[in-house]
This record gives C-alpha cells, sequence and structure tokens, in this order.
C-alpha cells in the first residue's frame, strides 16, 4: 500500500524536479571523479594516498594510449582504498592515475617510490600544463634506463606553483603485480630508505652468517641436513635479492636472471624446505609414509620451475603461491608429528614455522583487507624468514647436541651389552666344557661297547645311548652357535672348496635315513652352477645340514629334493639358492612365520613328537644373512614343505670341465615307475644332451620296440628288478653288450650278476655321482663295485705311536680304547708337564692328543715348550691335536696360536678322530 502512495505522489510531481536533481546528481559524480587529486602544503614530508589512486585494467586492450594523455579519450577509474595495490591479473594493462595540486607559490619538490622491483614494464607519464614527459623502465629494460639508479622505482617529480600535475603509470607485467606507491619530499624519502636499507642489510647478514657457520658445520659434520638448511638458505637469498631489487643493482646487465630468476628460486626453495624436513626430522624412520609422499611431490617445483620458464607461467606461478603456503603448514604438522613421536629437536623446528606463518600471513591478510598496509606488513616476509633461519639453526644445534648424547648413550649400551655378551660366553664356555667332559665319557664308552659281541638287546640300549648322547650334543651344539651370532662373534671364512664335494658330504650323511624311512633322496645341481668357488664351506654345511635334518625329521614317505640353482651371477662372484623340498607334514600358514624364531616349532605337540629345540632355522637364517643371503619357506599342511635360502659367493679363478661333449652320442632307455627318479633323470639328461627314451611298464612287446632302436646305455630303477630278470634273459643276445645301470633308491644287497656290463648306483643320487657313474660307463673304465669302508680305519701309519695328555680318568679310557680299536700304541700322561718332559726323552711319537685344561701345565703352555725343544734341537715338528671339551671360535683360534696343528672337542667322534688322525698321521 505504501509504495503505491509513492508512485502516485511521484506521478504528480513536474519535470523540472527530476532534471533538478539529475544535475546535482551529476555534479556530486563530478566531485567524487575527481577526488584523486591531492592538495599538497609546504609542510607535509610525505603525501598519504589513502582513497587517492585510481586504477583502471585494461581487460580488452582497447583504451589508447594517447587519449588517455590527452584525456580524450579516458576511462572510469576506480578508487583504491590504500596506497598499496595488489592485483592478480598477469600480463593485463594497469593504468594509475594520481593527481597532485600544488596551491602554494612556490615549487615542491617530490619523490614517488614503487617499492617492489619485480615489475615488467612501467611506463610514467608526467602531465602538466608545459607538456607530457614519459619514462621507460621495469626487469625487462637495462637497470641505467631508470631515472634513479635504486633497487625500486623512484621518479623524481617537481610540482610548479599553482599548478596542477597528472601522473600516469601504464604497468604491464609477467608476474603478480603488487604496487606499494609512496610519495614524500627528497629528505623524507632518503631517511625512509635509509630505514629500509638497515632492515634489508639486517635480513641478509643474517642470512650470510648463517649461511657460512653452518657450511662450515656441514663440511666438518657432513651431515646431508645441513646441506639442505645451507642450500634452503641460498635460494631464499637469491628470491630476496630480486624481491628487493638489489639483484638489478648488483648485476644490472642480468637482464634474464632478474626477469626469471624468482620463478627459478622460488620452486628450489620448496625443494629444500622439503628435503631439509624430510631429513633433519627423520621422516622416513618415524613417518615412512608421509616421507614418501613428500619424497614424490618434491617434483612437483621441479617441473613448475620449467614450466615458469614457457608461456604457461601464470598457472606456474598461481601453483607455485599455493603450494608454498600448504608446505609450510605441512611442515609445521610434520613437525608436530615428530615431537610427538619423542623427536626432540622438533621444538625449535616448530617454533621456526610457527614464526614464519606468524608473519608471513600478514600478506595474504592485507590482500583481503583484512589488515591495513603498513611496514609489518611490508617487511613480513623478511621478519618471517630471517627469524625461521635463525630457529632452524638452532633446531640443527639442538639436533647433533642430540645425536651426540645418542651416541654416547649407544656407546654405553653397546659396552654394557658387550660386557653382558662376555659375560654369556665365558658362561656357556665354561658350561660347554663341563657338560661335554661327561659326555665324552657316555658316548666314548658307549661306542666302544658297540664295537664288542652284544646281543640284540644289549644292542638296542648301547644305540639308544650313543643315540640320545647325539641328540644332547646337537643341542648343545646349537645354544653354542646361537650364542656366538647373537655375540656377532662368528667369521665366515673365505676359503676355497668344490660345491659337488659340499652336496655329496650333505647328501652321504642322510642316505641311511632316506633307507630307513624308504624315503627317495635326490641331489640335482643346476646346468651354470660352478663347483669351484670360495666361502666358508663349515657354514654352508651347516644350513644345508639343519635344513635336510628338518626334511627327514617330518617326512615318513614320498621325496626330499635337494636343488641348487644360480640365483645371480657375474665373472667374479655368484648367488646360488639351495631348495630343500619334502613331501612331509607341512606347515600351517599361521606359524610358518615363526619358524625363524629362537626355540620355536609349529607348535608344542611338534616337539613333544618330533623333538628338536627350534635353533637349528634360527641358526641358518643368521648364517644365510652373513653370506648376504636370504631364507624362506613354502609350504601346504600334508602336501609338504619348501626350505630355500640364497648365499653369495666368490669364484675361484680357474676354468671347470664341461660335461656335455662326452655324453651326446648316449642313447640311453630309463626303466622306471618313480617320477622323482624320472624328473631327475631327465632333467640332466636334458642338460647333457642324452637322448633318452622312457618306459613306465615293462610289458613286451613296449620293450621289444624300444630296444630295436639300438640304446647304447639301459638305466633300470631297482625296485624293477625281479620283473626285469626275466626281460633282460629273454634278450639276453640283444643286452648282453648293452651296459645296464642299476638306481637304488635305498640301500640294499648288491644286484645279481645279469651279465658283465652291469653297474650299480647308490643312494644318495647326486648330479655328481650320477655323471660319474654315466662317464665311468661311457669312457669303459672298469666296472669297480661301492663297498663299504670298516668304521675303524688308518691305512698304513708309518708310526702308531701316539701321546695322549689327558688328566681325566674316564677320558683315558675312552681315547685309549679307541686308538687300540685303530691299531695304534697310545701312552698316556695326565698333565702339561710329563707331556713335555716324556717327549724330550722321547721324541718318538706321530701325533700328540692334548687336552688344554690340565694341573700343573695347561695344554698351550705345553705345546709352546714342545715347539720350543723341538727349535733349538732341530727336530721336524710332530703334529699336535687339540682334544678339549672348549668348542668356541676362540678356542680354536688360541690352539693354533699355541703352535697346535688341529681341534677336536669332546666329546669324541669316532669318524673326526679317525680323519683327523689318518691326515696327520700320514
Amino acid at each position: 500500500m505504501q509504495g503505491k502512495k509513492i508512485l502516485k505522489i511521484a506521478s504528480k510531481l513536474p519535470v523540472q524536479f527530476y532534471s533538478y536533481f539529475l544535475a546535482v546528481y551529476l555534479m556530486l559524480l563530478c566531485q567524487t571523479l575527481n577526488a584523486t587529486e591531492i592538495l599538497l602544503t609546504e609542510h607535509e614530508d610525505r603525501i598519504s594516498l589513502d582513497g587517492k589512486i585510481g586504477y583502471f585494467i585494461d581487460f580488452k586492450r582497447d583504451f589508447p594510449e594517447q587519449g588517455i594523455i590527452n584525456k580524450t579519450h579516458l576511462p572510469r577509474f576506480n578508487m583504491a582504498k590504500s596506497a598499496t595495490l595488489s592485483f592478480k591479473e598477469i600480463d593485463t594493462p594497469i593504468w594509475i592515475k594520481i593527481e597532485l595540486n600544488n596551491p602554494t607559490k612556490e615549487p615542491i619538490p617530490l619523490t614517488i617510490a614503487i617499492n617492489y622491483s619485480w615489475i615488467s614494464h612501467i611506463e610514467f607519464y608526467d602531465i602538466d600544463s608545459s607538456g607530457v614527459n614519459k619514462t621507460l623502465t621495469g626487469v625487462n629494460y637495462p637497470h641505467s634506463l631508470r631515472p634513479i639508479d635504486h633497487r625500486s622505482y623512484i621518479f623524481p617529480i617537481e610540482i610548479p606553483p599553482q599548478n596542477t600535475k597528472t601522473l600516469l603509470f601504464h604497468i604491464k607485467s609477467k608476474f603478480f603485480i603488487r604496487l606499494p606507491f609512496s610519495i614524500s619530499k627528497p629528505e623524507a624519502f632518503i631517511h625512509d630508505d635509509q630505514i629500509a636499507n638497515l632492515v634489508i642489510g639486517s635480513y641478509f647478514g643474517i642470512m650470510l652468517v648463517m649461511f657460512l657457520y653452518n657450511f662450515f658445520l656441514w663440511i666438518t659434520i657432513r651431515d646431508i641436513a645441513y646441506f639442505y638448511y645451507i642450500a634452503m638458505i641460498f635460494t631464499s637469498a637469491a628470491y630476496q635479492l630480486n624481491h628487493t631489487g638489489l639483484s638489478s643493482v648488483l648485476m644490472p646487465n642480468a637482464m634474464w636472471w632478474n626477469q626469471y630468476g624468482p620463478m627459478i628460486s622460488t620452486p628450489l626453495i620448496v625443494v629444500f624446505i622439503v628435503q631439509f624436513g624430510r631429513k633433519f626430522l627423520n621422516m622416513r624412520g618415524i613417518m615412512p609414509r608421509f616421507d614418501r609422499f613428500m619424497g614424490t611431490i618434491i617434483w612437483i617445483p621441479i617441473i613448475l620451475t620449467t614450466i615458469a620458464l614457457t608461456p604457461y607461467h601464470i598457472y606456474a606461478q598461481k601453483i607455485v603461491a599455493f603450494f608454498n603456503l600448504t608446505i609450510a603448514f605441512a611442515q609445521l604438522g610434520f613437525g608436530i608429528l615428530a615431537y610427538r613421536n619423542g623427536y626432540k629437536p622438533a621444538a625449535y623446528y616448530i617454533t621456526a614455522y610457527i614464526s614464519f606463518i606468524s608473519f608471513t600471513v600478514f600478506i595474504p591478510l592485507y590482500v583481503l583487507g583484512v589488515v591495513p598496509y603498513s611496514g609489518l606488513v611490508h617487511w613480513s616476509f623478511q621478519i618471517g624468514s630471517g627469524l625461521e633461519t635463525v630457529l632452524l639453526s638452532l633446531a640443527l644445534a639442538d639436533r647433533i647436541n642430540t645425536l651426540k648424547r645418542e651416541k654416547f648413550e649407544s656407546v654405553r649400551q653397546i659396552a654394557e651389552a658387550n660386557a653382558k655378551s662376555e659375560a654369556k660366553s665365558d658362561f656357556l664356555a665354561k658350561m660347554s666344557h663341563e657338560i661335554r667332559t661327561p659326555m665324552n665319557g657316555v658316548l666314548g664308552m658307549a661306542t666302544l661297547l658297540n664295537t664288542t659281541k652284544l646281543n640284540a638287546t644289549q644292542k638296542l640300549y648301547t644305540t639308544t645311548i650313543q643315540n640320545s648322547g647325539k641328540a644332547l650334543l646337537n643341542v648343545i651344539n646349537d645354544v653354542l652357535d646361537l650364542s656366538k651370532i647373537e655375540a656377532k662373534k662368528i667369521k665366515l671364512e673365505n676359503i676355497p672348496f668344490n660345491l659337488a664335494d659340499i652336496i655329496d658330504e650333505c647328501s652321504s650323511i642322510f642316505a641311511g635315513s632316506a633307507s630307513e624311512k624308504h624315503v627317495i633322496f635326490l641331489c640335482s645341481t643346476k646346468d651354470n652352477v660352478p663347483n669351484a668357488l670360495i666361502g666358508d664351506p663349515a657354514r654352508l654345511r651347516q644350513i644345508l645340514l639343519n635344513l635336510l635334518s628338518n626334511a627327514f625329521k617330518f617326512t615318513n614317505h614320498g621325496s626330499i629334493t635337494l636343488t641348487i640353482a644360480p640365483e645371480d651371477q657375474n665373472d667374479q662372484q655368484t648367488t646360488l639358492k639351495f631348495t630343500v623340498k619334502d613331501t612331509g607334514i607341512g606347515i600351517e600358514p599361521a606359524v610358518q612365520k615363526q619358524l625363524f624364531q629362537s626355540f620355536t616349532q609349529a607348535d608344542s605337540s611338534i616337539t613333544r613328537r618330533y623333538g628338536g629345540t627350534g635353533l637349528g632355522l634360527t641358526i641358518a637364517k643368521q648364517l644365510s644373512s652373513l653370506m648376504q643371503g636370504k631364507i624362506g619357506v613354502e609350504s601346504i599342511p600334508n602336501h609338504g614343505s619348501k626350505f630355500w635360502f640364497t648365499a653369495n659367493f666368490m669364484k675361484q679363478q680357474i676354468s671347470e670341465k664341461t660335461t656335455k661333449e662326452s655324453l651326446k652320442s648316449v642313447h640311453a632307455i630309463l626303466i622306471t615307475t618313480s617320477q622323482e627318479l624320472q624328473n631327475f633323470i631327465e632333467q640332466h639328461a636334458n642338460r647333457w644332451e642324452i637322448h633318452l627314451t622312457i618306459i613306465n611298464n615293462l610289458k613286451p612287446f613296449e620293450f621289444n620296440e624300444k630296444l630295436s632302436s639300438s640304446p647304447t646305455l639301459l638305466i633300470v630303477d631297482y625296485d624293477l628288478m625281479e620283473a626285469m630278470n626275466q626281460i633282460l634273459k629273454t634278450h639276453l643276445e640283444h643286452t648282453k653288450d648293452i651296459p645296464i645301470l642299476f638306481i637304488q633308491n635305498f640301500h640294499r644287497e648288491e644286484p645279481p650278476e645279469i651279465n658283465d656290463n652291469a653297474y650299480l648306483l647308490q643312494p644318495p643320487i647326486t648330479t655328481q655321482k650320477f655323471w660319474e657313474k654315466l662317464n665311468a660307463i661311457i669312457t669303459d673304465k672298469p666296472n669297480t663295485k661301492e663297498k663299504n669302508s670298516p668304521i675303524f680305519c688308518i691305512k698304513n701309519p708309518k708310526n702308531k705311536n701316539i701321546l695322549i695328555a689327558e688328566d681325566n680318568q674316564v677320558n683315558q679310557i675312552v681315547i685309549k680304547g679307541l686308538l687300540k680299536k685303530l691299531g695304534l700304541n697310545p701312552t698316556i700322561v695326565i698333565n702339561g708337564k710329563e707331556a713335555v718332559e716324556l717327549y724330550q726323552k722321547k721324541p718318538i711319537f706321530s701325533v700328540i692328543l692334548m687336552d688344554c685344561e690340565m694341573p700343573i701345565l695347561d695344554g698351550y703352555s705345553a705345546t709352546q715348550k714342545i715347539r720350543e725343544f723341538e727349535r733349538e734341537n732341530k727336530l721336524e715338528p710332530t703334529p699336535i691335536i687339540a682334544l678339549t671339551a672348549h668348542a668356541l671360535q676362540e678356542h680354536r683360534e688360541k690352539s693354533l696360536q699355541s703352535g697346535m696343528n688341529a681341534h677336536l672337542s669332546k666329546p669324541i667322534i669316532a669318524n673326526e678322530l679317525i680323519k683327523t688322525l689318518s691326515t696327520w698321521m700320514n
């Protein structure tokens, strides 16, 4: 209703009223448009420009320059609220208008300053009644074109008395435009400029001191965090040289750098900030996911650096501006996370970024109109950056002090751990000695008793004693090995050895177990596996024995296969992969991860049923790691397991014989029903280029057909012997000249004499043994039957006299009984002194067995005295073998250093004793 009344009244007003109203409005509007005129006085040193600057953004680029200057084609200028203008538009012309009125009778000299140096193009027009003066400057032009040699753009003018001067600025830039205008009298400008120079000088002074101080620290400490810190200072200083305009003063002819320097230095600052934060905060250890993320995104500013030099630099600048702010807050967040994780040096780091953000935030607040322009806004970046630099230097110093404290504490803990380790090692050594001494009596007497005439029950009892003693000895050895590994006292040897010998030795140990369990046991060496290696054969043997022992322990039927294949190799070294595959009970997935932990088996029922400490796999893992390898397992419950490990070896620089040439002409027929045996022979036949024909059943017609192809060799599974007997007799005329190789999966009696060309390959079946047997057959070597050697045998000893220094009566009985079984003549003394005196009277012994721990004179000292006696009398040294309950590596080394030739640990193992005596007696 009110609206209708107003319209009704307005319709009755005369036309003259509206004309008068429009005239008043236009007059007021003109007064508003002329509000940019600044009335000067003689007493003002600094002119306030707030609300007095007009600006126009020429988006369409259609306002002619001359028309604006002559005021014939004026755009509509907008009024700026403050003396500092900021524009997001890039590469768009901007016109700035300032009008100055001097009502006084004297000319007024003034200095107009744009306190921002990174502007591409400035056209300055000084317009008054006398005419137009034009000045051209900007970073796109030589520094010499500037009216005054200064880091900023300074334009001196003079306002004539009682006159008006119009100042026009035509500005274009490839960068964000920030125009902090100031107008003052020359004296006031000089005063303000001195203060600004003091602030800038202080900033660069701080940066220089921090750079030099931390540069020398980096040279001394070589900490990569210091490198990134000084790189961050350098790039920040380079950016500030451009930002403050000092680069154009210091390098007036480096126009390219003055134009593009900030575009390059800004992204690089981000790169070094991120890298410094990653290293300083140890992000890889404390927060690995964030570390990987930051390591990836640092490529963004690097890419932006290249984009900034292209026509798409506008987008690069916007992204960099956003990226810088994001990174600052991200680094602050990472510092807080690191501090919460117990990293104390992060406190200075957090303070540094809070200071930086607290000051630099004034710039976006000013742009948004939240705070007015002031000196704090103008110098906020320099203040924040300077504080950040100093605080980060303090953070680095605190980090070094923390690392020193941690290192000192680490050294203390290591010393304490070493002391505990030494105490544990001493305890284990003593316990080993004390346990091994009675164990020597138990196992030695059981061995001697087993060589006498016993009935079946007595034989069972003595065998049980031996097996139980050996099981206990294995537990003791495992505990000792584990303790030595944990104490890092195991040092791998680097000696030449033959891999095939190691495989044959390990496989021979389990041949009996395979026969007892009727488990097929095969050892296959792939092609390109070198035999002549350099490494630690004893430790390799230990790993293999552990894995094979487990395989036989948990496999009661089927097969066990040891495979050796090259993993990686070159001319100097090779990494081999050893795989033990069985068809045993398998392992549940949930417990596979626990297998390589100390004293751990699949479950408690496994321990009760199969025995063992669970140390074997732990030791195997540690030894494999020492050999620069890995270990793992793949298993399916009730379907067997596959354990594998890798180890690195050096190659012996000798040529190895190839096996292909001598077997190329062989045509063999394989007769077997065993899939495992068939796979083994097929693999090697392909490798050695043997032409192989397979028969999986003994149907006469099939055999006749295969036999007609004139084979050079028959390979027969010994399990098919009875069925083969009749067929071979039927074809006697055709087969009597064909060599026949019988392969036994298990130890049995010798095969019957079928013809003169029958050969036997007994288990364990290895690549080396298979090759040697085939080569012997093809090259027509004598058919030698394999026979077992007697347990107690030393071939043709030159001198049967043995001197024994042993103080324990039980051990005396054991060693004396074993030596007499070997047909030797032992002489026993009870301490080292008696051994020395007897040897000096009668140096007639071929070997001396020396206990190390004896009363009056121990074995080490006795050995040294014997060696001195031999040197003085120019006698040939008699082999001295340590026979002691000490089993650690340091005891072995001590024995050898004292002059002994070998070291045997108690309890005495007959085979080891025989092997050692055979070596030194002959």
